[in-house]
């Protein structure tokens, strides 16, 4: 497969496990050949979630207090719309 436009080459990659249920890994198996039939490359997994890990860094997230998946996932929506403003 050829690099993707973006991806650095020999650059150093940690492997992680994650652990996802059925219907969120659909969404990402999903939409990589989604991509693919837009016009796009077929975008991997690792990819997708390597894309969202450097969003997460550009998102000032207020993560004091949180305590589940939920409020989280209300934090990052907040961050997101306060970074729209900018």
């Amino acid at each position: 497969m050829a690099r993707l436009a973006g991806t650095k080459k020999r650059e150093k990659y940690f492997r992680v496990n994650l652990t996802l249920p059925i219907h969120l890994d659909r969404v990402l198996a999903d939409l990589g050949p989604t991509t693919w039939a837009k016009g796009g490359s077929k975008l991997p997994k690792t990819v997708i979630m390597r894309a969202l890990v450097r969003l997460l860094m550009e998102l000032k997230i207020d993560v004091s207090g949180v305590k589940t998946e939920e409020e989280f996932l209300e934090r990052l929506r907040q961050s997101i719309l306060n970074y729209k403003k900018k």
